[in-house]
């Protein structure tokens, strides 16, 4: 029968202190590397967080730009007389229908200062049972309207 191996011999002190100083110049070259990926991760989020705000603000400019042109167009048809074709009594259900939502919506889109409609828009507003009104709760059809949500906008 064979014999039982020896028990392995024990390092030496300086073995395992050198075995420890070469892990701790690992950990420590490791640690620099999870840094410097850690800032690398922050500084692509601060760079991807500045171009999304670049490109909002891009998109901002360009819908207050849309909004501005269509509030200049609504205040042109809005503040124009309605006039009586010769010979008519009364003017096309269709032109004071124009005019009159086109007030609504310059009210509605909060447009600036508040332009009162003309008389000749009130009486023949009147007339035709149109509401000349920019409260979102008496429009048909607007319920649930965005302008609830934007209260800047609902004036």
């Amino acid at each position: 029968m064979s014999e039982p191996p020896a028990p392995a011999k024990p390092r030496s002190v300086h073995d395992l202190d050198d075995d420890l100083a070469r892990t701790a110049r690992g950990l420590w070259r490791s640690r620099w590397r999870w840094l410097l990926a850690v800032l690398a991760v922050a500084l692509a989020a601060v760079a991807v967080l500045g171009a999304v705000a670049y490109r909002q603000a891009a998109i901002n400019a360009q819908q207050a730009s849309r909004l501005r042109a269509s509030c200049q167009f609504y205040l042109d048809i809005a503040s124009a007389p309605i006039v009586l074709p010769p010979g008519a009594s009364r003017p096309a259900l269709f032109s004071v229908k124009i005019i009159a939502d086109s007030w609504v919506a310059y009210h509605r889109q909060g447009c600036g200062h508040t332009l009162p409609p003309s008389p000749s828009l009130r009486r023949w507003a009147a007339y035709y049972h149109l509401r000349l009104t920019a409260d979102e709760r008496t429009l048909p059809g607007h319920a649930g309207s965005h302008v609830r949500h934007l209260p800047h906008l609902a004036g």
